[in-house]
């Protein structure tokens, strides 16, 4: 019994089948995965750049942070000695400029960080 527009199985028809599978299933759904890799790859990448400059600027934030906050330390500590003994011997001057530094580190970096920021928007 010979069926009608039945398909003979040969060896070009079973290339033809081989090769549309390959093709028309996983090989395109290769490509369509490779391509989303890479770009969650880039995605990925891009991220852990971000992550890593705001880490760099937090850390050096705490670094000046850390300057002011010694600077204030000491100016205050040295204008409470003036007030208590009525001298400073010239240190009272030296931590005004000091803790005035300090601040022009921190409004500097507060700056530089702002202008980072701005230009990635």
């Amino acid at each position: 019994m010979r069926w009608e527009g039945a398909i003979t199985i040969n060896g070009q028809n079973i290339v033809a089948a081989v090769a549309g599978a390959i093709i028309g299933g996983s090989g395109l759904t290769g490509l369509l995965f490779v391509y989303m890799r890479r770009f969650i790859d880039k995605r990925l990448e891009r991220r852990e750049k971000e992550d890593e400059k705001h880490r760099q600027q937090r850390l050096r934030r705490r670094i000046v942070d850390d300057e002011l906050e010694h600077a204030t330390g000491r100016l205050f500590f040295f204008v409470h000695k003036a007030i208590v003994t009525g001298q400073h011997n010239g240190d009272l001057e030296a931590a005004w400029e000091e803790y005035q530094e300090a601040e022009k580190k921190k409004k500097a970096l507060d700056r530089e960080i702002l202008a980072e920021n701005e230009l990635e928007e």
